[in-house]
């Protein structure tokens, strides 16, 4: 509850940048949708820059223009 309504809060206030560190990640399915449906309708109404950190590939290609993969796998 608190994620869902710091995420409300931010986007209320409707930044010309964001950035966001997994802020879907703790949420059930039904809600992450409708978090993820607000997000790209508040961007899509403001034209702001979001720049988002997730693990979840699928969330990235639904939500994002661009993709930049960090992969660090061979960095030992």
């Amino acid at each position: 509850m608190q994620q869902r309504l710091a995420l409300a809060r931010v986007l209320f206030v409707r930044p010309s940048i964001l950035l966001m560190d997994e802020p879907l990640s703790a949420l059930d399915d039904i809600t992450r949708v409708k978090m993820q449906q607000l997000i790209m309708d508040t961007h899509k109404e403001t034209g702001n820059t979001i720049i988002m950190v997730t693990h979840s590939v699928d969330e990235a290609r639904k939500m994002c223009d661009q993709i930049i993969n960090l992969n660090t796998e061979g960095l030992k």
